[in-house]
């Protein structure tokens, strides 16, 4: 796998957000399933654009823009216009192909297939300071393939935006200043910044406390009587995160609150459990098509370092590229145990496959607390392929600091 694609997926393990009752996430890689809480970004000020560029077999079309006073947002689509093409399930376009733009990248952009040729993508970039057109140039477009594979082509894409005449009136940008951090159970939070616009509320929060520790709640901000669910939109280095909310009222004041934080108990100790999932297949009656699914009984474990992983199901899924298996884990799973790589699969042949999503619930006792979890992990193989004892492989423990992390928001 090429580094893009690693860095690609590296990316959307930090941007788990929770969804669904109690506490949960989904983990949405690269072409997996999963999803973050849908954040309406109210009212936008989009215009249409057709703008088009070709280079080295590849066409860029610009769709639209939308402009505010925090971002750019490009929609654009790619194109092979090859008879036969491979279906492409995800784009990325590399920080230093923006080199010489008149426009540049506020976060590292990607886009998801919609199509067997061609796909779309938005591009996230640097508010414009008014009126007039501005440019946009690439020099690298970065292709993955529904097999797996991945191609990276060069050339020289120049696309005109066009900027209507009455932009400015949709350019407002209010900062609003933090008040004190918030501090429990030896973890710390402050607001390094904060901006609300006409389309979002970004905020960023800087984080202190033991290493690997990551915030598990959806973050909420409340303003005007009103709460809205954010959603990660970067995290570099993992202790500094800028959060998406959509847009709060001008003028108004916004309380932000975070919750449930997990620290990793041991980074570098891994987990793992071997199971006998073609003895399982057999017992169950298990053929492998799509929608089967059956029990994993503890008998199925040959062997394991990590007793609490404990399968309990062993299912038969449909995923970005074809077929593959969910395992069902009696552990809860997050992105900060993972290391920098995800789940992996060693099969008795000897082959890796690492896990295309996972899929997080977590139980409460009556006081609240997070007590217990459990994941679903899926695996890109081939029900052919699991012939004999199979291991799974994950990171290491972790144990929850359960309460809320609140800070006072007021514009400035």
């Amino acid at each position: 796998m090429s580094e893009f694609v690693r860095k690609r997926w590296v990316w959307a393990t930090t941007a788990a957000a929770v969804c669904g009752v109690g506490v949960g996430f989904a983990l949405a890689f690269a072409g997996g399933g999963g999803s973050h809480p849908s954040v309406d970004p109210g009212p936008p000020f989009a215009v249409a654009q057709h703008a088009a560029s070709s280079a080295s077999g590849v066409q860029l079309h610009l769709e639209s823009a939308q402009f505010s006073g925090s971002a750019t947002m490009l929609a654009l689509s790619v194109n092979l216009g090859q008879p036969g093409a491979k279906p492409i399930r995800q784009i990325v376009i590399p920080r230093d192909a923006f080199a010489g733009a008149s426009l540049q990248p506020l976060a590292d952009p990607a886009g998801h297939a919609t199509g067997t040729d061609s796909a779309e993508f938005v591009l996230r970039m640097n508010p414009v300071a008014g009126p007039g057109n501005v440019n946009l140039q690439l020099s690298k477009v970065e292709l993955v393939f529904q097999d797996g594979s991945d191609r990276a082509i060069t050339g020289n894409w120049s696309l005109t935006v066009s900027v209507p005449a009455d932009v400015s009136q949709h350019l407002a940008a209010q900062k609003l200043a933090p008040g004190p951090s918030a501090s429990l159970q030896g973890v710390t939070a402050s607001v390094a910044a904060a901006v609300r616009s006409e389309t979002e509320t970004l905020v960023t929060v800087d984080v202190q406390g033991p290493e690997g520790v990551q915030f598990l709640g959806v973050p909420t901000l409340t303003s005007n009587g009103s709460d809205y669910q954010g959603r990660l939109l970067s995290s570099p280095g993992g202790k500094t995160l800028t959060y998406q909310f959509p847009a709060t009222p001008m003028g108004a004041h916004a309380t932000l609150t975070l919750s449930a934080a997990v620290v990793p108990q041991s980074a570098n100790a891994d987990r793992y459990v071997d199971i006998d999932l073609q003895r399982a297949m057999k017992r169950d009656g298990l053929s492998g098509h799509a929608g089967d699914d059956g029990p994993l009984a503890p008998g199925d474990v040959v062997s394991t370092n990590a007793p609490a992983l404990a399968p309990t199901e062993l299912a038969f899924r449909p995923g970005s590229a074809g077929l593959g298996v969910a395992i069902t884990l009696g552990s809860a799973l997050t992105p900060g145990q993972f290391g920098g790589g995800r789940p992996a699969l060693t099969l008795a042949n000897g082959s890796v496959i690492e896990a295309e999503g996972v899929s997080t619930s977590f139980n409460h006792d009556a006081t609240g607390a997070i007590v217990s979890g459990q994941s679903i992990v899926f695996f890109p193989v081939s029900p052919s392929e699991l012939n004999g004892v199979a291991r799974v492989s994950v990171g290491s423990e972790f144990h929850v600091l359960p309460g809320s992390w609140t800070i006072q928001l007021t514009p400035s």
